[in-house]
């Protein structure tokens, strides 16, 4: 081999060699999927603090939800972590993924009856539009929810943290026998 390819080869081996010491040494940025924020990509400081374990795995370790009747019908509730958030239903643009509810029943899933609430400014400014979402103790109102032993509620979520790093999204069990 000429010495160009050596090179090429030597380097392209030491490439990998840092990709499976990183992916080893680092399982916290294994599950990340999008960076909003490209000076959290160059900073030197694990942006990644508030999640808890050795890695933040997807958007179920940051949200949870509840379901409540409450006089005028019933509503599911959000609890999100500190620094965390979902993207409001409608997502501000057409490739985020909105907050959903659905239930299943009898090994069939479909939507419930939802009043998303208009989301609250995120302070995220991407294409140019700031982004809508949802924060911890965000109550959206249902209806049409079976009262039967085996339905349960799901919500489909994305978390993001206030500095743009979003977890793969997740179905989260809605808290709450629904009987």
């Amino acid at each position: 081999m000429d010495s160009r390819t050596t090179r090429i080869s030597f380097a392209l081996t030491l490439l990998a060699v840092a990709a499976v010491v990183a992916w080893s040494r680092y399982p916290e940025f294994r599950d990340v999927v999008t960076f909003w924020d490209t000076r959290a990509q160059n900073s030197s400081s694990p942006i990644f603090s508030a999640a808890s374990g050795g890695g933040i795995g997807d958007s179920s370790q940051q949200v949870t939800a509840s379901f409540q009747n409450v006089a005028s019908g019933a509503e599911v509730i959000l609890h999100i972590r500190s620094n965390w958030h979902v993207n409001a239903n409608p997502a501000s643009l057409d490739y985020l993924i909105p907050t959903t509810i659905s239930v299943e029943q009898g090994g069939e899933v479909r939507p419930v009856t939802a009043q998303y609430p208009a989301g609250v400014n995120s302070g995220i400014h991407v294409d140019g539009q700031e982004l809508k979402v949802y924060e911890d103790g965000t109550r959206i109102p249902v209806s049409n929810v079976p009262n039967a032993a085996d339905a349960r509620l799901t919500v489909r979520a994305q978390a993001c943290r206030t500095d743009g790093v979003c977890l793969p999204p997740a179905d989260i069990p809605v808290t709450r026998n629904m009987r």
